[in-house]
């Protein structure tokens, strides 16, 4: 399972095997997989895998926001739905990474969201991530100022 290998990777030192065993189950669980692929064939969501030729090795997701926060992106916090895209997950397998493939998913995910007309979205993270952090700041993010929940920072990309 890529998840599983990828958040093994980028947990290690952060979060027991276990812990990350769990997280994976309940965030990744083919339930949650399965309404992300739904929402991508009808168009509301974006969903790509990225294969080797023989085996699945990384995919990325997202959509519009969902969820009741505050826009990271706003000044004045105007929910998410006002102005909001997020890119809820991209992973690689850790033998994949460094390879492009994650740039590739990302341009992607961009040009699916010029489709749509967008201007910005935004991706969270682990605070102590590294390779999270790295990668989404390699690529043109930049961290959100007024978003800290303690555990998570949020990056943001204006197209």
């Amino acid at each position: 399972m890529v998840a599983l290998a990828a958040w093994s990777h980028a947990f290690a030192g952060i979060y027991a095997p276990a812990t990350v065993r769990r997280k994976v189950a309940e965030y990744y669980s083919a339930t949650s997989l399965g309404v992300a692929i739904r929402e991508a064939e009808a168009g509301k969501a974006f969903f790509l895998v990225a294969t080797d030729g023989r085996r699945l090795v990384g995919y990325a997701n997202g959509g519009r926001i969902k969820n009741p926060w505050r826009d990271p992106s706003k000044p004045d916090g105007k929910a998410y739905h006002v102005s909001g895209w997020e890119l809820n997950r991209i992973f690689l397998l850790p033998e994949f990474t460094g390879r492009g493939i994650g740039r590739g998913l990302l341009d992607r995910w961009e040009k699916f969201l010029g489709d749509m007309d967008a201007d910005h979205y935004f991706v969270t993270y682990h605070r102590r991530n590294r390779l999270a952090r790295d990668f989404y700041h390699r690529n043109g993010f930049v961290r959100a100022k007024n978003f800290d929940d303690g555990s998570a920072h949020c990056a943001i990309k204006e197209l």
